[in-house]
């Protein structure tokens, strides 16, 4: 019994501590960054991505240039993507850096060239990296599935994407209601 009540009591406190980890951090650096995707099926539905990050006014770009996520033929030469309109900017008060890839040939061909696992992006940037503020992955009828993918890190040298699995906050927290019902259950 008092093991039954050591682990409700356990899940419930790892679920209250590891449940939504912020995101929001400042990288003040003058690196490298990497946009990176993994966990997708091969070929994967991707044909466009979309991300904004919100940005310090000291902050510039250089060099943004598409990744090994990115489909190629078999001399090295890109398929169809290319890198649309990136610009830092103002949206609702805050400066954004923003910017698109996306396979200009989805329109004309019935097999287009889908995103891979691996680096979608990178850019040399100087200043600070304040947050995520937008991600779009786009599929075919410019359908936004964003939602099937969770930022499994942020940090100074890049982001990186994931499917979403059932996260173990989730499954603490099933453990900690089935423990908490069992403990309702023999009292009754």
């Amino acid at each position: 019994m008092k093991h039954v009540k050591f682990i409700s009591l356990f899940s419930f406190i790892c679920t209250l501590l590891f449940a939504s980890p912020g995101m929001t951090s400042l990288y003040p650096l003058s690196q490298t960054f990497n946009v990176s995707i993994n966990g997708l099926p091969e070929p994967s539905e991707i044909r466009a991505v979309t991300i904004w990050f919100e940005v310090s006014n000291d902050f510039s770009f250089d060099n943004l240039t598409l990744g090994d996520a990115i489909p190629t033929g078999e001399s090295g030469q890109v398929l169809g993507w290319e890198i649309d309109k990136a610009a830092v900017t103002h949206h609702e008060g805050k400066r954004v850096f923003k910017f698109g890839v996306y396979d200009q040939d989805d329109a004309f061909l019935d097999h287009p060239f889908n995103l891979r696992n691996g680096t979608i992006v990178s850019f040399d940037y100087d200043g600070t990296i304040v947050d995520l503020a937008l991600v779009q992955f786009g599929v075919a009828a410019g359908v936004n599935i964003a939602d099937r993918f969770r930022t499994a890190s942020l940090g100074p040298s890049g982001v990186n994407f994931a499917p979403v699995p059932l996260p173990p906050s989730a499954l603490l927290l099933m453990a900690g209601l089935v423990g908490m019902a069992t403990i309702k259950r023999k009292n009754n």
